[in-house]
């Protein structure tokens, strides 16, 4: 842990709530993102999978 965290953590509990609090707005929205991005690339790979199907 850098200095600056630990001091955050020892000095200003009110920091880290705000710090969770981003943390959690960060990932709701990463999330649907992340999401979209991994059903796009099972998409293209079922894609490939039946190409290949297609010329065997």
């Amino acid at each position: 842990m850098s200095p600056r965290y630990d001091e955050t953590l020892l000095h200003a509990p009110g920091d880290l709530v705000h710090y969770k609090n981003n943390l959690r707005s960060a990932i709701k929205t990463a999330k649907p993102i992340v999401e979209q991005a991994m059903e796009s690339y099972h998409e293209m790979i079922r894609q490939i999978e039946e190409s290949e199907l297609w010329r065997n």
